[in-house]
């Protein structure tokens, strides 16, 4: 009995120790950063989500930390946060020293989990907690912070009094209610830099699209844009291709958005005043989660093209494609460009 548990103890730490070795070499090499940033080290970043390649597809044991890497330079990642939990969609604030995340205290889909909205200030290193949310909530953020709890509408978070204020309840927005044939459920969106709209992603609970994979069918989950006080809702796409993960460009001209329209996801670009459509890139991989730079000029994306899912970089008109990140580790969905 007691070779039997030896045998245990030592099994227990031989796993132990693989498990760290395999954390340590398969995660980006990066600076590490435990203090503050300078502004020349946060300037023209995006920021990410990496976690271990998992074989087993397990990611509910993997560590996920926030990451920011410099377009032009290509330096290393650098390394923001340092926890064992779940960590999701960096943002950045509109003076770009700022991101806010949210973060999964817990295990994840656990009853006892709990998901918080996180604010770290990169300067001077400090981290606060913002406020619990639900799972599901979508945040983004210019000079406020909007958070879309769907299917059921956006809030606007009150800082002054940690709370959240109801903006846009989707069920009385101007010509839904009054459209019968959009019977809609909010699932993403994106927040324009004044702050005067916003480009949802609605789904139509009533239509199912045609088959577009071999044995898949989606809902019609379509582009619209509304004022931030639920006036003016106009449907931008209305077809048979589901839409995701809108990203308005500087200027509040164009959205970039992922939709799959030829078998497998790329990146798109509408300009919203004629409509008009672009395809931005075209692989047989998927490429999705499209954020713009802060001259909208580029638009990075993530792409599992080389086998890992990683950042790319392209211009708006299609041009001048590279790769960001590299590695034996996996980028999740949600970057966001820094706007300085």
């Amino acid at each position: 009995m007691k070779y039997i548990k030896k045998n245990q103890c030592d099994l227990h730490r031989i796993n132990v120790t693989c498990f760290a070795i395999f954390i340590l070499f398969f995660t980006p090499k990066c600076n590490h950063s435990k203090s503050s940033l300078t502004y020349d080290q946060i300037n023209n970043c995006i920021a990410f989500v990496s976690y271990p390649t998992m074989s087993n597809s397990n990611y509910a044991v993997s560590k996920k930390e926030i990451y920011i890497i410099n377009v032009e330079n290509k330096a290393e990642p650098i390394r923001i946060t340092y926890n064992t939990s779940w960590e999701e969609e960096p943002i950045w604030l509109q003076q770009g020293t700022e991101i806010v995340f949210r973060r999964c205290i817990g295990s994840v889909g656990s009853p006892k989990s709990k998901w918080y909205l996180y604010k770290r200030a990169l300067l001077s290193n400090q981290e606060s907690r913002l406020i619990e949310i639900n799972m599901g909530m979508k945040c983004v953020g210019i000079k406020n912070l909007f958070i879309l709890d769907y299917p059921l509408g956006i809030y606007l978070f009150d800082s002054a009094r940690s709370g959240l204020k109801k903006i846009l309840p989707i069920d009385t927005c101007d010509n839904i209610k009054a459209c019968a044939q959009w019977n809609v459920e909010l699932w993403d969106f994106a927040v324009d830099k004044s702050e005067k709209y916003f480009v949802i992603i609605f789904a139509d609970r009533e239509r199912i699209k045609d088959k577009i994979l071999a044995k898949d069918e989606y809902k019609c989950y379509e582009l619209a844009i509304v004022n931030i006080d639920g006036t003016n809702f106009q449907v931008l796409t209305n077809d048979t291709f589901p839409d995701f993960a809108p990203a308005i460009s500087p200027d509040g001209k164009f959205i970039a958005f992922e939709s799959v329209r030829e078998r497998n996801r790329d990146i798109y670009i509408m300009e919203i005043e004629s409509r008009k459509l672009t395809r931005l890139t075209e692989h047989p991989a998927d490429d999705y989660s499209p954020t713009w730079s802060p001259d909208g000029k580029r638009v990075a994306f993530i792409s599992d093209r080389d086998g890992h899912s990683h950042i790319y970089v392209i211009n708006a008109d299609g041009t001048g494609l590279f790769q960001l990140t590299k590695g034996e580790f996996e980028v999740w969905p949600g970057i966001s460009w820094s706007p300085r």
